[in-house]
């Protein structure tokens, strides 16, 4: 039985994720929901960031849970900020979401959603493999 995995992850490995039951499908109560768990996840993953004024940019996808105005209202009034999807995301995905916090320890300056995904190419790209399989295939202890 195939389920579906949602993953939330920034620049040191994932940060939270949730394995859905078979019937279950991402909507955007579901989505909202996983914005409240990566919250706490943050809180406890990383507390050094919960003391940061600077916000944290998703790169969403333009699924339409992940785009619906409740869930953008949702993701304002927490610290997370948002950019508006690239081009380049044109199928809709599970979840496509990544977390980079701003103004971190090797501060970039980007402007375009097109500047983020090929930043974030670059950076992807200059890890070992290793980096990438455990993000995508190791399980962590939440």
């Amino acid at each position: 039985m195939e389920r579906t995995q949602c993953r939330w992850r920034d620049l040191e490995g994932v940060v939270y994720h949730e394995l859905l039951k078979s019937s279950e499908i991402v909507n955007r109560i579901l989505y909202q929901k996983h914005i409240d768990n990566l919250d706490h996840a943050l809180m406890v993953k990383r507390p050094q960031w919960t003391s940061r004024h600077d916000k944290f940019i998703l790169l969403p996808d333009n699924a339409s849970p992940h785009a619906s105005k409740p869930v953008n209202k949702h993701v304002r009034r927490s610290y997370l900020g948002s950019i508006t999807p690239p081009a380049v995301f044109t199928r809709p995905c599970a979840v496509r979401i990544s977390l980079i916090p701003v103004n971190g320890a090797q501060t970039v300056a980007i402007a375009l959603p097109n500047d983020v995904a090929r930043w974030s190419t670059q950076w992807f790209a200059s890890k070992e493999a290793k980096f990438n399989w455990d993000g995508t295939h190791t399980l962590p202890d939440i």
